[in-house]
């Protein structure tokens, strides 16, 4: 039996921002060229295969949008570290979406023209309704130096979440691959080894919220060795502790209380603080951004 994998999905597989629809359709269109050369979706793909894409350039302004205002937390000649509020995408969902973004952002402050038009100075992502730290690149050779600290695991990232349940260990780390999940194509989940990506999360509990004898929850401070799409989610659900408010991998139940009981509408999943050297600089830079008020105000609330 053939291990080679359908163009597509390997396409996919290395590019999760990516539906298999839409590389499908790009595949049609001949925007993904194995070896120079329009193939079909169906290819099988072999090692010794190149594999290059190229992305239609949308209409410039289409999605610019005023009044964006993201609080700067520290910049210099090479980069800046923005926090982004929850409800708010690194880039539109589709091409559809009105709604302001971090790309309109740098496409209303930062003039450098980048190679890739589609990522102008955004080095990585933040989910929709996480909050928190951000770096964004001032021009184009910036952006390959802060993109290699990432794939290097050079970078710091720390996050704060309120987690479903009390923690047997105080400390621990998951490792354990992901992928995208074959049944739901906007979900990830955890696989077996070499069939997805390495993900590694390290969580330490801050506190333990006791609400009543049916409800526990605990703050845990997440530090992340990867980058994978949606990990920390993924990863705390996969452990029986989903974060409190997140819709597509929690406990509907547990977020149906949440609400109820306080009012609250977002997921508990906040990236706090980053820490890189600056392409500028070549000096150690860490930058924390606390708690929004909504999150600070429930912890308060959870303490009574």
């Amino acid at each position: 039996m053939s291990n080679l994998m359908r163009l597509d999905k390997y396409f996919v597989a290395k590019h999760a921002d990516f539906s298999r629809s839409k590389v499908q359709e790009m595949i049609e269109k001949g925007l993904i060229l194995v070896n120079g050369v329009k193939v079909k979706a169906n290819y099988l793909v072999k090692e010794s295969d190149k594999i290059s894409f190229k992305l239609r350039k949308k209409p410039e302004k289409s999605f610019k949008k005023s009044g964006l205002n993201f609080p700067i937390l520290y910049q210099d000649k090479a980069c800046m570290v923005i926090n982004k509020p929850a409800g708010v995408s690194v880039y539109p969902i589709n091409s559809d979406d009105k709604s302001p973004t971090v790309l309109d952002f740098v496409e209303n402050i930062i003039k450098y023209k980048f190679n890739d038009p589609r990522r102008p100075g955004i080095v990585h992502r933040l989910d929709k309704e996480t909050s928190g730290v951000l770096i964004l690149a001032k021009n184009q050779s910036s952006l390959e130096n802060l993109m290699a600290q990432f794939k290097a695991r050079e970078v710091k990232k720390v996050y704060l979440a309120l987690v479903s349940g009390g923690l047997q260990y105080p400390e621990g780390i998951i490792n354990s691959p992901i992928a995208r999940s074959h049944r739901h194509r906007k979900k990830m989940s955890l696989v077996g080894p070499g069939l997805g990506r390495e993900a590694i999360s390290a969580y330490k509990v801050l506190k333990v919220f006791r609400i009543d004898h049916k409800h526990i929850f605990s703050l845990l401070e997440v530090q992340i060795f990867t980058g994978r799409t949606h990990q920390i989610r993924v990863h705390m659900s996969s452990i029986g502790h989903p974060v409190v408010g997140d819709v597509t991998y929690g406990n509907p139940a547990l977020n149906r209380f949440f609400g109820k009981k306080f009012g609250f509408k977002r997921q508990f999943l906040h990236s706090y603080l980053i820490g890189f050297k600056s392409p500028d600089t070549k000096k150690e830079i860490s930058v924390k951004a606390a708690l929004p008020k909504e999150l600070k105000d429930l912890k308060t609330r959870l303490q009574l």
